[in-house]
């Protein structure tokens, strides 16, 4: 995977036609820092709706900026647990619907 700093990035996420083997296409597109030019850094075709997500990296913690405040306070007091004896026994992976 390569890391690139950019000036500006975008995500597209386009509907095919009927002539595409697959249903969706999205591409990661961004502005160089150095050039002012846009470049597509990735192509990926998918027949699946693609989910897009907005998350936040805590330093501890990442936390899904889509769900309400409330629902991330939540989130955030059952990570702090599973940092704890009790919540180190529970499959938080799973339970977060974590797949690796």
């Amino acid at each position: 995977m390569a890391i690139i700093s950019a000036a500006h990035c975008e995500v597209e996420i386009q509907e095919q036609t009927d002539g595409c083997n697959k249903k969706y296409c999205v591409f990661l597109k961004y502005e160089p820092e150095e050039t002012p030019s846009t470049e597509i850094a990735t192509v990926i075709m998918t027949n699946k709706n693609p989910i897009v997500k907005q998350t936040k990296d805590l330093g501890t913690m990442i936390v899904d900026k889509s769900k309400p405040p409330s629902d991330m306070d939540a989130q955030l007091k059952l990570r702090a647990f599973a940092e704890t004896e009790e919540g180190k026994k529970i499959n938080w992976n799973k339970f977060f619907g974590n797949s690796n």
